[in-house]
């Protein structure tokens, strides 16, 4: 059984790049985003933890657990398998590789094609599957063994908004189960499934706290507006609404005034620490 999981001045680099710069956290139950945007390290991060690319210095450790037990679910971005056998012939497969004993494997394949939500679609071939539904297969394929710990990079790439909030609710009811680490560039994914979010900004760790604590580096700073004249004075747009009536504006601004006074979204909180704006 894993303990903890423990990131110790992680860095990587290609050549010159440096991807990650000396990144350290822990990490035990629960639900956690890593949050960033596109290029960040969040995959290289991913891939060092799994163990498929090795660290340039630095180490992951797991407490209670040999490197050869640990438990470790891995969905990465681009998921896709043999396109002519089924969701059950898939996972079964995949389930053997696994080590799962055949007596256990037909069980255990079928209760997680139900957690999936993929049991209309068991004898489905991987081709025929639609994006969403080979995201749930990729899902299925990461709960195989029982896995403590799941790493799942960008689960809700490329899907509409009824596939990311289906994804979103298989999510939410197998936290619960394990040890979870899911990387995102989309504020939206961690909203009401992460209890921790981690950002990363050009390979550093630049917050690791609550979505209240990342809300709130917009604090004083962001105004509603009836048009786009706030950005001429610096102000970041984000999430606005329209009506036939009276469309309204909201921005997060570089400096503290009297206009500032609206409670700030958890999308506005990241918008200010990416930019550099001062609580």
């Amino acid at each position: 059984m894993v303990n903890k999981m423990k990131i110790v001045a992680l860095t990587k680099r290609y050549g010159r790049q440096t991807a990650l710069s000396d990144v350290s956290f822990e990490m035990e139950q629960g639900c956690t985003a890593l949050l960033g945007p596109n290029g960040a390290g969040k995959t290289t991060l991913i891939t060092c933890i799994a163990g498929l690319v090795s660290a340039s210095s630095g180490s992951v450790k797991f407490e209670g657990a040999s490197p050869c037990h640990r438990k470790i679910g891995y969905l990465p971005q681009q998921f896709s398998f043999l396109p002519e056998l089924t969701v059950l012939e898939s996972l079964s497969y995949l389930g053997l590789l696994g080590g799962i004993r055949q007596k256990d494997l037909l069980a255990e394949v079928k209760d997680i094609i139900e957690q999936a939500n993929l049991s209309m679609y068991i004898d489905a071939r991987v081709k025929a599957l639609s994006g969403g539904t080979l995201r749930r297969l990729g899902i299925a394929q990461a709960l195989l063994g029982s896995p403590e710990l799941l790493l799942l990079d960008e689960p809700t790439v490329g899907l509409d908004i009824e596939e990311r909030g289906k994804l979103k609710a298989i999510l939410a009811r197998i936290k619960f189960e394990h040890r979870m680490l899911l990387s995102t560039h989309l504020v939206e994914d961690v909203v009401g499934l992460c209890d921790r979010i981690l950002v990363l900004k050009e390979g550093t760790l630049c917050f690791d706290g609550t979505a209240d604590e990342l809300a709130a580096f917009a604090n004083g700073h962001v105004c509603v507006s009836a048009d786009e004249s706030p950005t001429l004075r610096g102000g970041i747009a984000s999430s606005s609404s329209f009506s036939t009536e009276m469309p309204e504006y909201r921005f997060v601004m570089p400096l503290a005034t009297a206009e500032c006074d609206v409670k700030p979204t958890l999308e506005e909180g990241y918008l200010a620490l990416m930019h550099d704006i001062a609580v």
